[in-house]
């Protein structure tokens, strides 16, 4: 009897836990607690309503994010000239405080020296062609010198002759005139005259040596000596640009910080190879400044972001950070960016699958993240944020 009494009571109090766990877990998923607002049929005003409900009642999305430096992380590693390279010397260590332009490790640099030395001598004999160029070209132009002087001369002879030959000519013409021989002869004893003959003879070879010289003369002048020396000249600014290139090569064979910042890890030493196959990062560099965090919001949470807030001239909004672990810890941020696509997560995490979840990245920049009484933020960090604020 007793039992039969109690059984419609612990169906009661059965019922009733279920009830309150189910109302419990609404409460506890990120991002509920919406004070009941119902839907509006229209998207956007749906939205603009509920950002506004959740500035009003201080509730609103708590999503994940991972703590950053602004600038971001560096990793530094292989040269992007080297496709392997041994490790000679590293110049810091773990927790190291470095400017920006300090040298961090080098790498063996005997290859890159070869190569510098090799454009150096490339140099020096474009230089020495350019030098034989010019002096080839100096040497052409005394020989056209030479040879317009030997045109005139053949030019000369050839007037001397033909003068001497009208001479001759005028003074036979007059003796026969002299003599009165008929005129009707005079042809044949001019065409019969030795030394009229002779100095016709001459006047055609000296005619002749005139136009070879000159003929000579014109080849020189179309000699390409000046072409030679611009090639050389081209020869010199590529050989330039080789050794230019070869010392580019030699200093980045030094990797040097960018900018400020701490060695938070260093994973190699003198005496290590690196390679393209290694995908090894040498150094991992936190550059100096603020911290950020860059939080991971889900598309359906996206609209639950104040619009506002990422207004140009708006006001920033305040934002609670807490740490993953522990939520005691919490800082303060201002939400400075809201991201305008969705994007793949940053963080792929620990797994060999590819994630293809895509997030609303929004940026809050965290005025205190190194508090004098509590933790401060470390890049890489896994906090909560939350943007009901």
């Amino acid at each position: 009897m007793r039992r039969a009494y109690l059984r419609p009571v612990m169906y009661v109090i059965g019922i009733m836990v279920l009830a309150g766990t189910l109302v419990g877990a609404r409460f506890l998923v990120p991002g509920a607690g919406n004070g009941g607002v119902p839907e509006s049929p229209d998207p956007v005003k749906s939205r603009l309503q509920d950002s506004a409900v959740l500035a009003r009642v201080g509730t609103g999305p708590i999503v994940l994010g991972y703590v950053d430096s602004s600038p971001s992380m560096v990793q530094y590693g292989l040269p992007p000239n080297m496709q392997t390279g041994l490790v000679s010397k590293v110049f810091v260590k773990e927790g190291d405080l470095v400017d920006a332009d300090v040298p961090l490790f080098a790498f063996d640099t005997s290859l890159q020296e070869a190569d510098v030395q090799r454009a150096d001598a490339a140099v020096a004999a474009a230089e020495a062609k350019l030098n034989s160029a010019k002096a080839a070209a100096d040497e052409h132009r005394k020989k056209e010198g030479l040879q317009q002087q030997a045109v005139d001369v053949a030019k000369l002879k050839f007037d001397l002759s033909k003068n001497s030959y009208g001479v001759a000519y005028a003074n036979l013409l007059d003796s026969y005139k002299t003599q009165g021989f008929l005129e009707s002869s005079w042809p044949e004893r001019l065409a019969k005259d030795p030394k009229l003959m002779e100095l016709s003879n001459a006047q055609k070879t000296f005619e002749k040596e005139w136009s070879v010289e000159l003929a000579k003369l014109e080849v020189l002048k179309a000699a390409p000596v000046d072409l030679l020396a611009k090639e050389a000249e081209t020869a010199i600014i590529q050989a330039k640009a080789e050794v230019d290139k070869a010392k580019a090569a030699l200093k980045l064979c030094t990797v040097k910080s960018h900018v400020p910042g701490i060695v938070e890890r260093l994973s190699v030493s003198a005496g290590d190879v690196m390679g393209l196959g290694s995908r090894s990062t040498a150094v991992w560099f936190v550059p100096s400044g603020p911290r950020i965090v860059r939080a991971e919001v889900e598309p359906e949470f996206a609209h639950r972001v104040t619009i506002e807030a990422s207004l140009p001239g708006a006001k920033k909004r305040e934002i609670t950070v807490f740490d993953n672990a522990d939520s005691k810890i919490s800082y303060k941020g201002a939400l400075t960016r809201v991201g305008t696509s969705f994007l793949p997560k940053r963080n792929g995490g620990d797994s060999l699958m590819g994630n293809d979840t895509r997030v609303l990245e929004c940026i809050i920049e965290v005025a205190n993240w190194a508090p004098k009484d509590g933790p401060p933020l470390r890049v890489g960090q896994k906090v909560r944020v939350n943007f009901g604020q």
